[in-house]
């Protein structure tokens, strides 16, 4: 495969979640394992949490540290808590953490993003938390 064709590929899978793409994702468009691996090693993705994925960032802008933990969570995630408050307006917001309920989830788990967050040139913090 081309790069144009490869960075054609990535930029539609990428588009609407800020650049943030799941390995599930990637392999739906025909992406092998060893593929993704190779896309990490050029630079091309950055890891974010297991089996998600960033392109073309060293670090996550706000919104695609949301998407990011979004697309961790699966579908029916909600950003919730804190992080829903400052979408608000009715807090400010903290850019370390995204708080994000899943119904995926099980109880309460915290997860580090793997690349740092602009805002804070630190790696991340995602409070997930199952349903409601």
């Amino acid at each position: 495969m081309s790069l144009d064709d490869e960075r054609t590929r990535l930029d539609r899978l990428g588009a609407g979640h800020e650049g943030c793409v799941t390995a599930s994702q990637l392999a739906g468009d025909g992406f092998s394992p060893a593929d993704i691996d190779d896309l990490v090693e050029r630079g091309v993705l950055s890891r974010v949490f297991p089996g998600v994925f960033v392109i073309d960032a060293e670090s996550l802008s706000d919104r695609q540290f949301k998407w990011a933990a979004l697309l961790l969570g699966g579908n029916g995630s909600a950003l919730s808590h804190y992080t829903a408050l400052a979408l608000h307006g009715l807090i400010d917001p903290d850019p370390s953490t995204v708080w994000l309920r899943s119904p995926l989830a099980r109880g309460e788990r915290t997860l580090t993003t793997k690349i740092p967050v602009a805002a804070t040139k630190e790696p991340g913090t995602v409070r997930l938390f199952g349903p409601w």
